[in-house]
């Protein structure tokens, strides 16, 4: 026990057991909700009572009411129709006749004709007297039992069925019986007309003595004659098996019931009328149709359909979502959203309100607009899967859900403005509107029946936007999350800290709307969140407020306060604008971005200056810790932070500039890029080499119209000194143009 709590306490593994935990907790109320206790339908109703209300079917169904005895009995009579006979297959006799025949040609050989009688085989087998004195006589006797074990090994054993029950079974039109083979406990099915009487089958073996030539001409007759002797019906009808799988087939077939096809809202029971064993029948199929018959097989079934779909959602979150997965923030926003939305859609299933109307597309468009359309999308898939199941398998709804839901997200993913996000909610409208008119050809093959149905989509995305607008700031307040929306507003000038940051740091505040200018503009350029990075960058450096007059920027005069301090002294003052500044964020409870950039935008860099300072008298005195003129981090996480620790030393080191040529900005730039990119200050966010020479590209061009050179005006003087006025108008108009060649 000691050994877990000591994991636990770690913070990887405290954030692992924290995420565990929350998907349990997640995973169990989906099923709750899914089988969420729904009230029986009818309650209350028994036959032969009165009904206190009028009663409406909430579902299109077919239902079986009552027994058809007719077409029972008429589908039991064709079960036992179908039954084939049974005939028994018994081929013993002939075998032992077959035998009996060998023994007497070997015997034949050794014997008179006087002790003929005497034989024991003949008088078995009722042979004529006659025939087995022309055997014994013919002088072929050997070449007769050849061809008689001949024609055994060929053509028996084999069925043989009396002429009279085949020509029954033709008349009866059956082509097909059982042969139950009695020796080797088989039954095996065979067509009628394969089957040999014993007249075909003696003529059969006539056949086969012709084609054997002349020479078995002489004993063609000895041959037939023993065979009539042994050949007889080897088939016997089986009465008693016949009449046992009769029976068991007629046991097979479930009873024929009489159907009713319910519409749903059509009427099953008027107020004030008394209950039949029928409409008792009608709610009872009802109930099993609303699942609220046994639904053990269902519950086991769907919930490892569900804890299968879960488990890969959160397999991809793990993988390629890790920022969403591992931000318990974030987690947590989009596992309550969900349940929000199945318990709304169980809401609308249990009052019987059509699933158009469920406004599911809002959560695609909530998430789209606090954490991304990517996002959006993919939780999308996963709740139109999970609504699947609540919905009864309804798999239109499953497709009508993807579209609208992946449509809003689309729609609303850049949305600045509210109004944004009911121009999506109308693209919804259209989208799911389209959609359930083309689902509803597909299943009436009309092209205006389906409209009516269809209309109900209009409105679901009009409401779904208004739940996105209405909830949103709800959502942000309470998971400290941020949309572009909220950042529009944070870019007002008259925020109340951007108001403090004009009044007293207005150095400060200038540097701040330039790095918003840079950072903008690169991240446009890399795809990034250019709003966020803006905004970070105008409140990146509030921490300066407090302490302005220490930062360079604030100072009107060359006198600087640092002059009194010592270095290390200094660099806390400095360093500390960037707790100062987070601290500040959180009061005024700015989004979590905004506040992620004030923390990182100088990741874990250097105060340089002072560190140099220091060494200089660490020379004389002691070894420098460097820490102390560390900031403490930590380094920027996402792009738009690493742009805005980009922009604000790229602005800072443009004010050193003497020369403020192409070349020389473009070459400052690139220092400042190569060194930040060397020191590791861009290891943990996801910026590329192309990245980076387009954000290079971006900061030379708007330092360059920052900080152009100006023509110099002459003064204006008095008529006497026009001349000399005129020439140094020209002269300056000449150092103008060489200037600019140089850019």
């Amino acid at each position: 026990m000691k050994r877990f709590l000591k994991k636990i306490k770690s913070k990887k593994n405290y954030f692992l057991y924290v995420r565990l935990f929350l998907n349990i907790l997640f995973f169990i109320p989906i099923l709750s909700i899914i089988y969420l206790p729904q009230e029986r339908f009818g309650k209350g109703l028994k036959e032969g009572g009165i009904s206190p209300v009028n009663l409406y079917s909430p579902i299109d169904l077919i239902v079986k009411t009552e027994i058809d005895e007719e077409k029972t009995k008429g589908e039991k009579q064709k079960a036992r129709e179908s039954v084939l006979d049974v005939y028994d297959y018994d081929i013993s006799k002939i075998e032992y006749k077959v035998n009996s025949i060998k023994d007497l040609l070997s015997q034949l050989k050794d014997l008179e004709e006087e002790s003929l009688k005497d034989l024991e085989i003949v008088r078995k087998l009722s042979i004529p007297i006659n025939l087995v004195k022309d055997l014994l006589n013919s002088g072929y006797l050997s070449k007769i039992e050849e061809v008689f074990l001949e024609i055994n090994r060929q053509f028996l054993p084999q069925p043989l069925i009396s002429s009279e029950t085949y020509q029954e079974l033709l008349k009866l039109n059956k082509t097909k019986i059982l042969i139950r083979d009695i020796g080797k406990n088989t039954i095996n099915e065979v067509e009628v007309n394969s089957l040999d009487t014993p007249e075909k089958f003696i003529n059969r073996i006539e056949e086969y003595l012709k084609k054997k030539g002349s020479d078995f001409l002489k004993i063609k007759d000895y041959c037939l004659n023993l065979f009539k002797i042994i050949i007889e019906p080897n088939l016997s009808y089986n009465a008693d098996i016949t009449l046992k799988f009769k029976q068991e087939a007629e046991g097979r077939i479930k009873p024929v019931y009489k159907e009713i096809d319910l519409k749903k809202n059509e009427l099953i029971l008027a107020k004030g009328q008394r209950v039949t064993s029928r409409e008792m029948r009608i709610i009872e199929e009802i109930n099993r149709a609303l699942g609220k018959g046994d639904s053990l097989y269902n519950f086991l079934s769907i919930g490892i359909l569900i804890l299968i779909i879960f488990i890969l959602a959160q397999v991809y979150l793990y993988k390629y979502e890790n920022k969403v997965y591992t931000n318990l923030n974030e987690l947590v926003f989009i596992q309550t959203i969900i349940l929000i939305s199945l318990l709304v859609t169980r809401i609308f299933y249990n009052k019987g309100i059509d699933y158009s109307l469920i406004p599911l597309p809002a959560v695609a468009m909530l998430i789209s607009l606090l954490l991304g359309g990517r996002i959006a999308i993919k939780i999308n898939v996963f709740l139109a899967m999970v609504i699947t199941f609540l919905l009864e398998l309804n798999f239109k709804y499953t497709v009508i859900f993807l579209i609208s839901g992946m449509v809003g997200a689309l729609l609303v993913e850049k949305a600045r403005k509210r109004a944004h996000v009911l121009k999506g909610g109308l693209g919804v409208s259209l989208i799911q509107f389209v959609s359930l008119w083309a689902w509803g050809i597909l299943e009436e093959f009309n092209f205006l029946s389906p409209l009516k149905g269809a209309s109900l989509g209009l409105l679901n995305g009009i409401i779904s936007a208004f739940i996105a607008l209405g909830s949103l700031s709800f959502f942000e307040y309470i998971f400290h999350l941020t949309s572009n929306i909220t950042l529009l507003e944070l870019s007002d000038h008259n925020h109340p800290l951007l108001k403090e940051l004009i009044l007293k740091a207005p150095g400060t505040y200038h540097h701040s709307l330039i790095v918003g200018n840079l950072a903008e503009a690169a991240c446009e350029a890399i795809g990034a969140n250019s709003l966020l990075a803006r905004v970070g960058a105008y409140y990146h450096d509030i921490g300066k407020i407090e302490k302005a007059e220490y930062f360079s920027e604030n100072q009107p005069h060359p006198y600087s306060k640092h002059i009194k301090l010592t270095p290390e002294l200094s660099s806390l003052v400095i360093i500390n604008h960037v707790k100062e500044g987070v601290e500040k964020a959180k009061k005024y409870r700015l989004s979590r971005r905004v506040i992620d950039i004030i923390a990182q935008h100088h990741g874990t860099s250097k105060v340089y200056y002072f560190y140099q300072r220091a060494l200089l008298r660490g020379v004389e005195e002691k070894e420098i810790d460097e820490s102390r003129f560390c900031y403490p981090g930590p380094l920027p996480q996402t792009n738009e932070a690493a742009v805005v620790l980009l922009a604000d030393s790229v602005e800072a080191a443009s004010r050193t500039l003497e020369e403020t040529t192409p070349s020389s900005v473009r070459n400052l730039v690139k220092r400042i890029l190569n060194n930040k990119f060397v020191e590791g200050q861009l290891n943990e966010c996801n910026l590329t080499l192309q990245d980076l020479n387009k954000i290079s590209e971006c900061f030379t061009n708007i330092l360059l119209s920052i900080l152009h050179t100006r023509i110099k005006y002459p003064e204006i003087k008095q008529n006497g000194d026009r001349g000399n006025q005129i020439n140094q108008t020209g002269n300056t108009l000449t150092n103008s143009r060489n200037k600019e060649k140089d850019h």
